[in-house]
């Protein structure tokens, strides 16, 4: 579990439709439609080729100026972010950071589909306001509730501009989506497939909850550490697991072979406690490609500290 060779022997990686690197160049992307099924092997929601923008909420929201005017007129001029809600919702709305997943329908102005997650049957998971897709996409879904559904009519500026993505998207494209908010936050490891209640969160953005606190003292810097753990990307897809190897995972606490989510929570643990780790992509492997984890990937960990030395 570390950032060296030593950890890449021991995991595997995976994940769809997460943010590209923006300073690669658009060529690189590589979208591959298949014409019989409407199969897409590349990331359509990105910021690779989106233009840079910020995220206030609280001018979505509350509509004080004409930063983001939300209009509801299917027939006003497509300048600026449209929502028509077609199930407002009942549950709550995703704070910036919060993880939300969704299922979604994408189309040109035209009507021609370029993306649906419901023929894919997996839901599409990213941090809301964080830059991780499209800029229409984060103002659109964040007053969302959970259970709703509205359409999205997102004009060239807050999709992909002038640039587009090659083969898909042309170039100045007014896009238009139907989006359903299925849930906030919700996670699945080793657990069930609600919404995950953690009972620390740090400075860091850390997040953790505690499944069983251990006893004795917690370990010091320059102590070795064994430890079993399961980690999965917020798919549900399991990429690496002790567990299932039967040989624990032993790391100098301290040294830097980890990853920071690891050091952080495993140094104030005690023996035999358990816990599950929600770790946004800073504190795991960042824009780092992996076999099996994209850059910039959330992932979840069940670690248990079995013993330390």
């Amino acid at each position: 579990m570390n950032n060296s060779s030593s950890l890449t022997t021991n995991i595997m990686f995976s994940l769809v439709f997460i943010v590209c690197s923006c300073d690669k160049d658009p060529s690189d992307t590589q979208a591959v439609l298949e014409e019989d099924n409407i199969k897409y092997q590349v990331d359509l929601l990105n910021t690779k080729n989106a233009p840079k923008n910020t995220l206030d909420k609280n001018l979505i929201t509350n509509n004080t100026d004409n930063s983001y005017n939300i209009i509801t007129d299917d027939n006003a001029p497509i300048s600026e972010l449209i929502i028509n809600d077609k199930i407002v919702g009942t549950g709550e709305t995703p704070n910036v950071g919060d993880v939300v997943q969704i299922h979604y329908i994408g189309t040109l102005d035209d009507g021609t589909e370029f993306s649906n997650s419901y023929k894919e049957d997996k839901p599409f998971s990213f941090e809301i306001g964080k830059g991780k897709v499209i800029q229409g996409w984060d103002n659109g879904i964040s007053t969302m509730r959970i259970g709703g559904k509205r359409q999205l009519i997102i004009p060239p500026e807050l999709g992909y501009g002038s640039r587009g993505v090659k083969n898909i998207v042309p170039q100045n494209a007014t896009l238009k989506f139907e989006i359903e908010l299925i849930d906030i936050n919700k996670t699945s490891l080793n657990t069930t497939s609600t919404k995950q209640e953690y009972d620390i969160t740090k400075k860091s953005g850390l997040k953790m909850k505690i499944n069983k606190t251990g006893s004795g003292n917690s370990p010091q810097k320059g102590q070795e550490l064994v430890v079993h753990y399961s980690g999965e990307l917020l798919n549900g897809k399991v990429f690496e697991s002790t567990y299932d190897s039967g040989k624990p995972f032993i790391f100098k606490l301290g040294s830097g072979g980890v990853i920071q989510a690891f050091e952080e929570a495993l140094s104030e643990m005690k023996k035999g406690g358990i816990r599950t780790l929600y770790v946004p992509s800073h504190l795991g492997y960042g824009d780092q490609d992996l076999p099996n984890i994209p850059n910039s990937s959330t992932l979840i960990y069940k670690v248990e500290l079995v013993d330390f030395f």
